[in-house]
């Protein structure tokens, strides 16, 4: 086959044919050339290529030449880009650039367009974004940082009858058997940080602990973090939501003396570092949460917003200022965060098909490409892939 088999010259613009006369094609790289005073030579800096222009001599012509010279006219003036048919580049999206139209007398039936097109390709310029990343890890510090101020504000056992003492034992006991019990549940789970839980399970170490309670809140917060930092990041979430409501099933202390008094505050103390230090180290795991839609984004910040909620509302109750600030900070960063990273991810739409269909023709169907059937069998829980039975709701993924 020779080139003359393969030429045309026909052309055309947003629908409107045309024949081309000749063209012309710019060639090189954008540079940048240099000079410097008293020097003979130059440094010519390569800025990239050249944008794809076109510069194209055309004419219309034919008893109806004035109509298609019109559309022609009024492709060429349209906002925006265009198709571009090119008898030697094939189709690509152009816009038209200035040019000029010229008809004669002495060439009825005809007009000539001097035409110049540019390919025109979706903008790439950076997008400012804040990083709600990083504010949520700063203000799960301000939050642990906070409960930690008040544990040690109100923590102690000094010079207390021994029964506040066995209290206080008894609480740490639990809540770090809780955390050992919990923590099973988390996939991958370390032996050696259930190992050092049982630690504090001891009458003695116990004891020795809520004697000092900077030794005890970061024993405590230690727990907890290591906790929530290994294994599966979902069941470690679920781990640390589950921590954050510890102490719900406590009995009031009855404030009948100074002593059950002091009782009371070690007891609320206790159960605000262990929840404060959950819900923060909750906020930092969705960090690492994987998130496939917009619609996960959304449902995982409502969770959240509502955890967080039951202890901003308890803080608030008993004006505790800092407390509630630095839990309401907390708040608000995670909800930015999953706002925008939301705003990033698919949304889910619903698809029923009408009879019948292999997972393999769904996939190629509804997302035309064939690879991402193991995505639509997994994200539906297809039983069957061979067979997807009609008038079955299926859920896909629509680009943001």
């Amino acid at each position: 086959m020779s080139w003359r088999d393969r030429f045309s010259d026909v052309a055309s613009f947003r629908g409107v044919v045309f024949r081309v006369q000749s063209h012309r094609l710019p060639l090189g790289r954008s540079v940048q050339v240099h000079t410097y005073p008293g020097r003979d030579d130059a440094y010519p800096e390569d800025l990239g290529g050249i944008p794809l222009e076109f510069t194209i001599e055309a004419l219309v012509i034919g008893l109806d030449y004035d109509l298609q010279r019109d559309r022609l006219i009024e492709a060429c003036n349209r906002s925006g880009h265009g198709t571009l048919v090119h008898p030697y580049y094939g189709t690509l999206e152009a816009v038209c650039q200035p040019g000029s139209m010229t008809e004669s007398t002495r060439e009825g039936g005809l007009a000539r367009f001097s035409l110049k097109f540019v390919r025109w390709s979706p903008p790439s310029s950076p997008r400012a974004s804040a990083a709600t990343s990083p504010a949520v890890m700063l203000a799960a510090d301000g939050a642990i940082a906070s409960a930690t101020e008040d544990f040690l504000r109100v923590w102690s056992v000094s010079g207390l009858p021994g029964f506040v003492e066995a209290s206080a034992v008894k609480l740490v006991k639990d809540a770090t058997s809780v955390i050992e019990s919990q923590v099973k549940s988390v996939t991958g789970y370390s032996l050696t940080v259930s190992t050092t839980l049982r630690s504090l399970q001891s009458l003695a170490d116990a004891a020795a602990a809520v004697r000092d309670p900077e030794r005890l809140v970061a024993e405590m917060t230690a727990r907890i973090r290591d906790a929530s930092g290994m294994g599966d990041v979902n069941s470690a979430i679920r781990f640390a939501r589950r921590m954050s409501n510890w102490g719900d099933d406590h009995m009031a202390v009855p404030g009948t003396t100074r002593s059950r008094q002091a009782e009371a505050r070690n007891q609320a103390a206790l159960q605000g570092i262990v929840r404060r230090t959950s819900l923060a180290e909750m906020a930092r795991l969705t960090q690492r949460a994987e998130l496939g839609s917009r619609d996960e984004a959304l449902a995982l910040r409502g969770r959240m917003f509502d955890e967080f909620e039951a202890e901003i509302t308890a803080a608030g109750d008993i004006r505790d200022d800092a407390a509630y600030l630095a839990l309401r900070d907390l708040q608000s960063a995670l909800v930015r965060d999953l706002d925008a990273r939301g705003a990033r991810l698919p949304s889910v739409a619903t698809v029923t098909p009408a009879g019948p269909v292999p997972s393999l023709v769904a996939a190629h169907r509804y997302y035309g490409d064939v690879s991402r059937e193991a995505e639509l069998v997994a994200h539906n829980g297809i039983r069957h892939p061979g067979f997807i039975p009609g008038g079955s709701p299926l859920e896909i993924l629509v680009s943001a």
